[in-house]
């Protein structure tokens, strides 16, 4: 049975439904906000939100959102802290942030800016030693970086590039080095790889 709930931001709602696999579900509208605590999830496909809180373990899964508009459209502010997790693979962020021991994927879609307040090392091994110790992934074929302006550019796996603005923050760790990437190969290679496959079994 899904049940429907209507949070109002002014004139403007988003209907929000839950069903069991998700607590929330967002495909269209605009709301002033959403917060999702404990284990709660959220799957979103449409629509906006003027702020998206995640705290303790809950879970959001944002695949695409509407054009990126303040008071109007997209994600404006999306925070995750504790330890919450993201999958982003599509829709418009403005502003990304990330504390505590929070986690995110992020695969597609357009972020304008990300910050971190979370160190990017910790110690491992015997003796204890800095490793890396990244809290967000990016999924991506390509990506640079520069020291002078802090921004990010890259390819998404679908093509599409992104351009994000990487904010420092006092007292933590460069955002750069919070962030893992993941180079997956072009459609092109996987199929010389999968035909060199055929050929050295061939020969076997």
């Amino acid at each position: 049975m899904r049940l429907s709930i209507l949070i109002t931001a002014g004139v403007l709602c988003c209907a929000i439904t839950a069903n069991a696999d998700y607590d929330y579900i967002i495909e269209e509208g605009y709301s002033g906000g959403l917060t999702l605590d404990d284990h709660e999830t959220l799957l979103m496909t449409g629509g906006g939100l003027h702020e998206l809180t995640l705290f303790n373990w809950s879970q959001a899964t944002i695949e695409g959102t509407s054009p990126l508009s303040e008071f109007d459209g997209g994600i404006w502010r999306l925070g995750i802290g504790g330890y919450s997790y993201m999958d982003f693979s599509g829709g418009e962020v403005h502003e990304f942030g990330v504390i505590s021991d929070a986690t995110a994927t992020l695969s597609g879609g357009s972020i304008d800016e990300i910050w971190s307040y979370q160190s990017a090392w910790t110690y491992a091994g015997d003796p204890p030693e800095l490793v890396p110790d990244p809290h967000i992934e990016i999924v991506c074929l390509d990506w640079d970086w520069s020291d002078i302006t802090n921004i990010l550019t890259g390819t998404w796996a679908d093509f599409s590039t992104f351009d994000i603005q990487l904010v420092d923050r006092v007292g933590y760790d460069p955002a750069i080095e919070n962030i893992a990437f993941t180079i997956v190969p072009e459609p092109a290679s996987l199929l010389l790889i999968a035909a060199g496959g055929l050929l050295l079994r061939r020969r076997s």
